[in-house]
């Protein structure tokens, strides 16, 4: 079992604290800690089965982007995930984090209480994330995720290119949101980063189906 702590900044006024609870629950954080912070900052701690610390905190960071597009990560608990993103952080509402205030246990009994009511419900239908939210391109994921290791490896857009079998020209378009990602390329996007091709086909999917 491995444990995180990853924090977010959510940058997005119109999503209230319940929002923001209801999206992670929907996205499958029914037994995480999520505790709010102020400056629309939010934190969740779970321990789940995974090989690493690192793997852990790339699935949960996809999840959460994929379901609160705005969300940016500030801190996680794995040392590789100390993201530029930190340097950038608003003093005052970095202070915010060690908010005493902060009830930790509130987002735990949400979810507890959401559980029993879904229980209830004869069908056993859970309302998805509604289709018409806007979503991300898969690359802002590849950037989020992936991209900072590369770089930090002295990997240039040439190199990336060449392993994910596609041009100069290709990856940069990729990279700007311009190319979509296919069945080939979403094996080699799993290949080269070990996240599954069926989540970057989704990806693609659900931005394709937001755009329309």
């Amino acid at each position: 079992m491995v444990e995180v702590v990853i924090r977010f900044e959510i940058n997005n006024d119109s999503l209230t604290l319940d929002d923001i609870d209801d999206c992670l629950f929907e996205a499958g954080f029914d037994d995480a800690i999520i505790s709010h912070s102020g400056g629309g900052t939010i934190a969740i701690e779970l321990t789940r089965d995974a090989i690493s610390h690192a793997k852990l905190v790339e699935s949960v960071v996809a999840t959460v982007m994929s379901v609160i597009p705005s969300a940016k990560v500030i801190h996680a608990s794995s040392d590789s995930w100390q993201t530029s993103q930190k340097q950038n952080i608003n003093p005052i509402k970095n202070k915010d984090l060690a908010n005493p205030r902060v009830d930790v246990s509130i987002s735990r009994i949400r979810s507890q209480q959401k559980l029993r009511s879904i229980a209830e419900i004869e069908d056993g239908d859970i309302v998805d994330i509604p289709d018409d939210k806007e979503l991300l391109h898969p690359a802002r994921y590849f950037e989020a995720l992936y991209l900072h290791k590369f770089r930090a490896q002295g990997l240039s857009n040439s190199d990336l290119s060449k392993v994910l079998g596609l041009s100069v020209e290709q990856f940069s378009d990729f990279l700007k949101g311009n190319e979509g990602v296919a069945i080939t390329f979403a094996k080699r996007l799993e290949e080269v980063t070990g996240m599954p091709s069926e989540f970057w086909l989704r990806t693609q999917s659900k931005f394709d189906n937001s755009r329309k």
